[in-house]
């Protein structure tokens, strides 16, 4: 067994393919403590799913205790099909990729998927440095190699598409490609922090007639999560419109959400979510703490948390959309880690009302060699939205361009 201790249904069940060992045990007790402690917290709010049979969860070296989504490939040990690698983002977790998982387990992919630090079954720390983008991505390395998984197809959506961006930075020997579904890869150079987002509301209301970023002020608010918690039907209808027309004027704009959930406004159900599904999402939120944990991604943020480790120049980005100057990188990403070299994937909806298309696919192709976009009709919820399509346009990229030309040993 890898250094990392795992509970879950389906231990000890890895095939006998050996990868990095970084990870150092931890003791017979301190495992045993831990199994009584997670097996029921990481299992009940995805009971309705089909894949709860292969939910892990493992207590990292630093303490940091991760649930994920692991299903091996049925052909580990030949090599055919490897690992995909899935990245939620705000506000929900693995459930996030529920017909990914079921679409490519079937089609013979391996599976992991993490809840992500401060979402679902995975620890929920206070202290803001703890969701420094480097930390996070080294966590999700080590499930990597805890479960002995050498190389991954990189799949996320939303803010897992920034944790991407930093594990493609960091750790770029681990990918056998990128694929970013709905928002663009973030160079080091972009910090996101409250100079800059107030910059960019600045610059987006000027140029597209609102606020983009408005709803991030009111998640750095002392009472925000208590709003959200307190109105949870009012908060998932906004989260997941049939009409993003609904987010220009409910959500981007400084305000706004406030405003929206403190009325309790409520929008129908879209039709991309089924009623068993509504009520799953929002299980999994009254039942892991709330709101507040997953803010933080936001509030680190906004605080400059991740300056230190991107060590990035800020004032080009603000003179043109994300348009950046590669000579200034600091040592802590080497500047040949800011260019993506393996095939790179954009899946954008052309319903977006945050970044439009054509800009996503501009900011991103200045830092990918070999970059691949597909434009889908649909908005945030690409994954959700056009599942089907999704899932093609996946398996497709896959296929044609990633395995196609490279070995199938070097995957797993």
């Amino acid at each position: 067994m890898s250094a990392a201790r795992r509970t879950g249904p389906d231990e000890g069940s890895r095939s006998g393919f050996h990868g990095n060992q970084t990870l150092s045990s931890l003791s017979t007790k301190q495992s045993k403590n831990m199994t009584s402690q997670t097996r029921e917290r990481s299992h009940s709010d995805l009971s309705t799913t089909e894949y709860v049979s292969h939910v892990q969860v493992v207590t990292l070296p630093g303490g940091t205790t991760y649930r994920y989504v692991h299903i091996a490939p049925p052909d580990r040990d030949t090599g055919k099909k490897p690992y995909i690698l899935f990245l939620h983002g705000f506000p929900s977790t693995s459930y996030d990729w529920r017909h990914q998982i079921s679409y490519f387990s079937k089609k013979g992919y391996g599976i992991l998927a993490p809840d992500l630090l401060g979402y679902g079954g995975t620890d929920k720390p206070k202290e803001l440095e703890a969701f420094r983008y480097k930390k996070m991505a080294d966590e999700v390395v080590g499930i990597l190699d805890h479960e002995q998984v050498e190389k991954v197809l990189g799949v996320a959506h939303d803010w897992g598409c920034i944790l991407l961006s930093r594990l493609a930075n960091h750790h770029p020997s681990r990918f056998l490609s990128y694929a970013f579904l709905d928002v663009a890869y973030l160079p080091p150079t972009q910090q996101l922090d409250m100079e800059s987002i107030k910059a960019i509301n600045q610059m987006s209301h000027a140029t597209m007639g609102y606020q983009v970023f408005g709803y991030w002020l009111f998640f750095n608010e002392p009472d925000a999560a208590e709003i959200l918690d307190s109105h949870p039907e009012s908060a998932w209808s906004m989260t997941y419109p049939e009409d993003y027309k609904t987010w220009t004027t409910g959500v981007l704009p400084e305000g706004a959400l406030r405003k929206w959930l403190t009325e309790n406004k409520i929008l129908p159900k879209p039709s991309y979510v089924s009623e068993e599904e509504r009520s799953t999402l929002i299980n999994i939120f009254s039942k892991n703490g709330g709101y507040g944990p997953a803010l933080n991604w936001y509030r680190a943020a906004l605080r400059g948390v991740n300056e230190a480790d991107d060590k990035g120049t800020r004032s080009a980005l603000l003179k043109e959309l994300r348009v950046v100057d590669l000579t200034s990188i600091s040592a802590a990403i080497p500047k040949e880690h800011v260019t993506m070299n393996q095939p790179v994937l954009l899946i954008l909806g052309t319903q977006s009302p945050i970044t439009p298309a054509e800009v996503a696919e501009k900011n991103t192709a200045a830092y990918a060699l070999d970059l691949h976009t597909n434009h889908v009709n649909a908005g945030h919820w690409v994954q959700l939205e056009v599942k089907d399509e999704a899932n093609k346009l996946l398996e497709e990229f896959f296929e044609k361009k990633v395995l196609s030309t490279s070995s199938p040993k070097a995957s797993l």
